[in-house]
């Protein structure tokens, strides 16, 4: 699919590409001003929808976009969305597809410094096909690599466009050879992959990292949810990265991988990656 011929989702209606008009004063152009969340499609039906868009209002709500706002509340609604995602991918001859939905809020065009009002936020859906991780990939694992010069932002809480620091930190892992860099925050706590939740297995029990400097996953919290119906320990726990070298598995999860077992973080080989584990969360996220 070339990206030329994409018909996307703009302020209420089907665009093509080429004739979206994005204001040079756009906040979310002029300072990242805004929010964004990826969602798998899978046979033309966007994965855990109302979650990432609760998630998504949520974090408007706190960063004073209303998500009442007549442009927004529709938007907002699943039940509306599903809709929506289906015509874009019915137009953009999808159907057959596995695919990624890019879904884009900014504050729009407005005067101040601070978070002033949104009076007309700036909405956008798109979608791309998505060629996931082969299963060889899956079960021998990605690496890993861990960064202390690069903390995860106070604003790593929410999913905003203002996302150099992440796209810093995978240049930085696939410079070194490896697919994701696992971040700590500014007390050198784990927090989470630049591009991934982290969760780790150690002494019987699987750990989330705790901090105030991460994103609540949304993939997580349904993986944490699988294993606990499985009859598996979880727990939350402040980890650093010397806990991180004392872990039989570690797991990362987003959106679009679902769950891949890491093979080694910082060359240090994991002695179980619990690939059939995974494959089955996996599937059940997919299905």
């Amino acid at each position: 699919m070339n990206g030329r011929d994409l018909i996307v989702w703009w302020n209420g209606r089907f665009e093509h590409v080429n004739a979206v008009r994005i204001s040079p004063l756009d906040r979310g152009l002029q300072y990242g001003d805004g929010l964004f969340e990826t969602v798998r499609v899978e046979k033309g039906r966007a994965l855990f929808l109302e979650e990432h868009l609760n998630r998504l209002a949520k974090s408007l709500e706190e960063l004073r976009i209303n998500p009442n706002l007549p442009e927004l509340r529709t938007f907002l609604d699943a039940y509306e969305t599903a809709h929506i995602v289906h015509d874009l991918i019915r137009r953009n001859g999808l159907e057959d597809r596995i695919c990624r939905l890019k879904i884009i809020v900014t504050r729009g065009v407005a005067d101040g410094l601070g978070l002033p009002e949104a009076t007309a936020p700036t909405v956008i859906m798109m979608v791309f096909p998505y060629n996931p991780p082969n299963p060889e990939e899956y079960e021998v694992g990605w690496k890993a690599i861990t960064l202390r010069h690069i903390f995860t932002p106070f604003c790593a809480r929410y999913k905003t466009l203002n996302y150099l620091v992440f796209l810093m930190a995978r240049e930085e892992a696939r410079r070194r050879g490896a697919q994701e860099a696992l971040l700590v925050d500014r007390e050198e706590h784990l927090a989470e992959g630049a591009a991934s939740s982290l969760l780790a297995f150690k002494d019987g029990f699987w750990i989330e990292p705790v901090t105030s400097w991460k994103l609540p996953g949304v993939t997580i919290a349904k993986v944490i949810e699988f294993l606990k119906e499985m009859g598996e320990k979880v727990s939350k726990m402040r980890f650093s990265v010397e806990d991180l070298r004392k872990c039989d598995t570690l797991w990362i999860t987003n959106s679009m991988i679902g769950v891949m077992p890491l093979s080694s973080v910082d060359d240090r080989k994991l002695p179980d990656l619990k690939a059939g584990l995974a494959e089955v969360v996996r599937n059940r996220l997919f299905s």
